[in-house]
């Protein structure tokens, strides 16, 4: 393993290549039908593991896993869509019931959004935060009795360098006041 220099981030070239064999393994990764989410459920498949991906659109995953399906000549079962929307709780509860029947192994909690129109959940809380954070926290709580007789379980949380300037009212989970799509994190005075 290689590591590419950057003068504020390593990329390494091949970051799994001393990673264990994980036939017989069960991992959950949310949005894992596209960009990152879709490359670690390619590495956790040629590793061995089975993958259940959960995904808001299913028919856009159902198609990443034929493709996948047909790249690497999986046999049937080894890679699932199940429907899952992080926003909503009792698609997050439907998607653990699902998903939680059987020992879970591992857990990459990638899916996420940005730079979209201000909508809230059905609590009113703005819906970056509410899927981004308050679903992946959920998905955990309702896994973790799956998890618990996995072998060697992890959770894994995917996030953005974003967060660096990110600011949290706790008094204002709605962000009616202040959000903005491309920089959620702006000073409402900056703005033009």
């Amino acid at each position: 393993m290689t590591p590419l220099t950057h003068p504020t981030r390593t990329r390494l070239t091949d970051p799994l290549a001393s990673s264990p064999d994980l036939t017989g393994r069960r991992a959950v990764v949310t949005g894992g039908s596209s960009g990152l989410g879709l490359v670690t459920t390619r590495a956790l498949l040629q590793r061995g593991a089975q993958v259940v991906i959960g995904a808001r659109d299913t028919a856009r995953a159902e198609h990443a896993r034929d493709r996948l399906a047909e790249e690497l000549s999986l046999p049937a079962g080894r890679l699932i869509v199940a429907p899952l929307d992080l926003i909503d709780p009792h698609s997050i509860r439907d998607f653990a019931e699902t998903v939680g029947d059987a020992p879970l192994d591992l857990l990459v909690l990638n899916a996420g959004i940005s730079s979209v129109p201000l909508r809230h959940d059905h609590a009113g809380i703005e819906s970056q935060f509410a899927t981004n954070h308050l679903g992946h926290f959920a998905l955990t709580g309702h896994l973790l009795p799956a998890l618990e007789p996995g072998v060697d379980p992890r959770i894994v949380t995917v996030s953005s360098a974003l967060y660096t300037g990110a600011k949290l009212d706790l008094d204002d989970l709605s962000n009616r006041t202040t959000y903005s799509p491309g920089a959620p994190t702006a000073d409402p005075s900056s703005r033009t």
